[in-house]
């Protein structure tokens, strides 16, 4: 069996979002602006590769995202198909 971990993934997250509000004093048209949040992100994770044979095997995985002050959990699964050699 072949553990991998990978290191984390380190950045910033631009968010541009809509705000809606209304014109100036006495107007009541609406108005779209746009505001961008930059905030600091990470994404630490890691997985196993378990391996049939040298060249194929299957892959479980899991990574942790915060960012924007949400938190997110991702597991993910695959086969893996090595090619070439050493």
């Amino acid at each position: 069996m072949k553990v991998r971990v990978c290191i984390s993934l380190l950045g910033i997250t631009l968010n541009n979002r809509p705000l809606f509000t209304l014109g100036g004093p006495g107007d009541s048209t609406p108005v779209i602006l746009r505001t961008t949040n930059v905030r600091f992100a990470a994404q630490p994770g890691g997985g196993v590769d378990y391996l049939f044979t040298p060249k194929v095997g299957i892959r479980f995985g899991a990574d942790y995202r915060r960012a924007t002050d949400q938190n997110f959990l991702r597991l993910q699964s695959g086969l893996v198909f090595r090619f070439g050699g050493r």
